[in-house]
Formats: C-alpha cells, structure tokens, sequence
C-alpha cells in the first residue's frame, strides 16, 4: 500500500483532490494496531518518508471492529472444569489464535438456532431449512463482540474507519454499525476527518466539508487545459479562428488557399485509406462474430447462497445442543 501512495504523491495526486480507501481484510492482529496508530506505519527510513507522509493524510483505513480482550477468565476456568481431566485435550492457554472466538460464536449461533428449532417444531428433529431460518436475524453478544445475522444468516459485522491527524498518527474517527431496524450500516462519529488539503470534515462552523467528487483539474487535468490555452496560446487560437473565418468568406490569402487544396486532398485520401481499412475490418469482425458467437454466454450465471436451504431440503440434524438455553 505505502509504494502505490508514493506513487500517487509522485503524481500530484495527494493535494486533496483524491481521497484513497483500503479495507484490512483480516483479523489485524494487536501489534497491527499498535503500528496503526504509531509512525512507523508509514515512516520507514528511507528518501519517500516525506512523499508517503503527504500521501498517508489522503488515506481512510478501514479495519473490522475486533475486542482488545482475547478470552476471560471465567473462559480459562469453564475449559479447566469441563475439560481439565481429559488427557487427549491440549491444554488451554492465555493467548488462543485470533479466530477463536469467532468460531466461538458461529458455534453458539447454531445451538440458538438449533434449540430454537426443537422448541418450535413438531416433530422431534427438525429440517435444515428450519435450522437455517432461525439463523437468520438473530442478536446476542458474543467473544468476538456484538453479532447479528441479516435475513440471509450472513454476519453483520462492525467496522473502525481511521484518518491521520495532525501528529501524523492514524485516529479512529468513524465507526460503522450494522442497524438491524433500517437494515443498513450506519455511522457513529468518533472524531474528525483531516483532509489532505488540511480542511476537516467537521467544519469550525458546525458544517461538513467532503472533497468534491470531480477534481478540480478533472481526473487527468483536462479541465485546466482550456486555463493554460489562455494564458500562453489562446491568442493564437483566437487568430486561427479568425483566419478560419475570413476563408470562408471568400479571404485573399493565395498561400492558405493553396495549403487548403493540399489539405482537402490528403484528407480525401486518408479517408479513402481509412474506409477501405475499415471495411476490411467490419468484414473480418464479422467473420469473427459468426464463428465465435456463442448464446450460451449470454445465460446469467445465478448463484445460490452457501446456507441456502433449498440446496439441502431433506438434510436432518439429529443431535441436541444443550448449555445454551
């Protein structure tokens, strides 16, 4: 990420006009977040320090909400009571892989559901679709924070946005819940945005300032070209335009009457060319497309969900979870 941003300030791109997002697609460790929030996230030693500075204040990082607390006590002691006599269970530590509670949680999901399916059935066992409705929109807090599922059983997860202030150090400023009564993310402010013109976001007036969605050049400057014609080359347009003018009204200049008809006749024979090549083209084209065209690739591919329970209708669960009720 710190070589694209370098490259980025290399082309003029981190004034302000260009605001960068990167998602943390994992479980950032707690060294992660000590380096997130030091200098040496973006400081390195080396000649782009001061590029990658200017460009780091054009950056929002977003990061999962995950808990600082890894497993409590109260864990410690129910593992050693329950399975603390067993010899073939490895032992129990202090500091377990990062996704365990998560698996922690996906697991208390399924007993909810499951339970909740064995209470609302008639039957004794109940179906997978039933088990995965029950899945869906459910609420609790579990290990790895608060969890809620969306009417598809997919985790609606939370999300930190950080910004770097005035220190140089990246800020949490923003944080994105999941709100299950309007079913969409929604944001709770934690700080201020410095943008990398240095405007904040949150205005000294009370208002929002965000960077305008074009730049003010245009995305490849193509806005300020008709700005620079002005100051060095306009006039000079300007007198082509008024000569363009006067031979159409029939001017006297032989030299620009002359240079016209050569003009006319390479272009006449520039087109010829060009049709000719064109319509070797079109007809190769055409070749092409009766030989290759397939209507099979114009089947929408549908996809199923990977909980869906029409792909298991007839799938029983016969074990009963118990210890969550």
């Amino acid at each position: 990420m710190r070589r694209y941003l370098v490259i980025a300030d290399k082309m003029d791109m981190t004034s302000g006009d260009f605001q960068f997002l990167y998602t943390e697609r994992t479980i950032a460790k707690e060294s992660f977040y000590e380096s997130l929030t030091g200098v040496t996230f973006w400081q390195h030693g080396d000649e782009d320090d001061e590029r990658a500075k200017r460009a780091y204040r054009n950056l929002l990082y977003f990061s999962y909400q995950s808990m600082t607390h890894w497993l409590e006590d109260s864990g410690l002691e129910a593992f050693q009571r329950i399975f603390g006599s067993n010899p073939n269970i490895p032992r129990a530590t202090a500091t377990p892989d990062r996704f365990a509670k998560f698996l922690h949680d996906a697991f208390y999901l399924y007993a909810l559901a499951f339970n909740q399916s064995v209470d609302n059935s008639t039957s004794r066992i109940p179906s997978g679709r039933t088990i995965f409705n029950n899945s869906c929109n459910q609420r609790f807090q579990g290990k790895s924070g608060r969890f809620l599922t969306d009417g598809k059983a997919d985790r609606r997860g939370s999300y930190f946005i950080w910004d770097m202030d005035e220190d140089n150090i990246f800020k949490r400023v923003f944080v994105a819940k999941y709100d299950v009564v309007y079913q969409k993310l929604q944001l709770e402010v934690l700080g201020n945005i410095l943008w990398g013109n240095s405007r904040w976001y949150i205005t000294p007036d009370g208002g929002r300032y965000v960077p305008p969605d074009i730049p003010k050049c245009g995305f490849s400057k193509e806005l300020c070209d008709s700005d620079d014609d002005d100051d060095g080359n306009g006039d000079a347009a300007d007198d082509g335009d008024a000569h363009d003018e006067d031979d159409v009204r029939g001017g006297n200049d032989v030299g620009d009457d002359d240079d016209d008809d050569d003009d006319d006749n390479d272009d006449d024979d520039d087109d010829d060319d060009d049709d000719d090549d064109d319509d070797v083209d079109d007809d190769d084209d055409d070749d092409d497309d009766d030989r290759d065209f397939d209507d099979t690739s114009l089947v929408k591919n549908e996809c199923s969900h990977p909980l869906a329970p029409s792909l298991y209708p007839d799938y029983k669960f016969s074990v009963k979870a118990t210890g969550y009720k």
